[in-house]
């Protein structure tokens, strides 16, 4: 754990040296986040380490005088199964291009740092649930599964959990989450987001369906409106609510992209979630 955070921190490569997980670019594709460490098996970390690969695009990674600004900003967690569209919104929340697709996965955990248009904010992108296994890698796949979740959930101010139509594996997925949230101090619980990533919808009398039958119905959100305060003025956030063992539950909506219920929602729910993570 003190080693993911350390990385998390902005540790440079030279005092990461001596650290269980190694730099090795060699052998590894190129990628636009600042940090992924690759983590495939437990058992590697008692071997050569975890690799992890460093592309440097941070503004913090850059400019030295920035490396104060990295450590002092607020982490956010992004979690959910596979291919719900983590990477996707995690493109979108940065206004940058993160490697995305049907056919595209996270690999263990990816940090990307300040930019210039979010510099207070690190975001930390984790490798999917649910993904296939070989069968004698089972029991090793549970366990880097339950791992990642408790790293993020330890180092995270915020838990973004991203879904699609909901399914009883995100039932089960969110449910487990919320209990280990629940056994937290208070002080030391992440404030959780739920956004549901309707991609494959279009209209919006197909959203307003689900938001019906599985955010109100099934999750027992209800509409609200806050006003949140920003630098330059009060927005009025538009977002659904729940609780579970008294923790606030938010939750917000996207469509498909370039949809008619893309313009009502997505916009609208991308700066929600900035304002709500840049004010705190």
């Amino acid at each position: 754990m003190q080693q993911v955070w350390n990385m998390i921190r902005g540790r440079s490569e030279s005092d990461a040296s001596d650290a269980s997980a190694s730099s090795d670019t060699g052998s590894l594709p190129d990628v636009i986040y600042d940090t992924v460490i690759h983590i495939e098996k437990l058992n590697d970390l008692l071997k050569d380490g975890w690799k992890f690969t460093q592309n440097n695009v941070s503004t913090a990674s850059v400019q030295e005088q920035n490396i104060q600004q990295y450590k002092d900003s607020l982490i956010v967690g992004i979690l959910g199964s596979y291919n719900r569209g983590k990477s996707f919104l995690l493109s979108k929340l940065c206004r940058t291009k993160f490697p995305t697709g049907r056919l595209v996965s996270t690999e263990g955990i990816s940090i990307a740092g300040p930019r210039i248009s979010y510099k207070n904010l690190v975001f930390i992108d984790t490798a999917g649930t649910d993904t296939p296994t070989k069968r004698e890698d089972l029991d090793d796949k549970r366990a880097i599964e339950a791992l990642l979740r408790e790293i993020v959930l330890a180092l995270c101010s915020y838990i973004i959990i991203v879904l699609n139509r909901l399914q009883l594996t995100d039932q089960i997925y969110i449910h487990e989450v919320l209990e280990y949230c629940s056994k937290l101090n208070i002080k030391d619980r992440p404030e959780i987001i739920f956004v549901h990533n309707l991609w494959d919808l279009e209209n919006e009398e197909d959203i307003d369906t689900v938001i019906h039958k599985e955010i109100e119905g099934i999750l027992g959100a209800k509409f609200t409106t806050i006003h949140q305060r920003t630098d330059s003025d009060d927005k009025e956030l538009r977002m659904y609510c729940s609780t579970f063992n008294q923790i606030t539950i938010r939750h917000f909506i996207m469509a498909k992209d370039e949809s008619t219920a893309a313009d009502k929602w997505n916009e609208q729910t991308l700066d929600s979630l900035m304002a709500i993570l840049q004010a705190d």
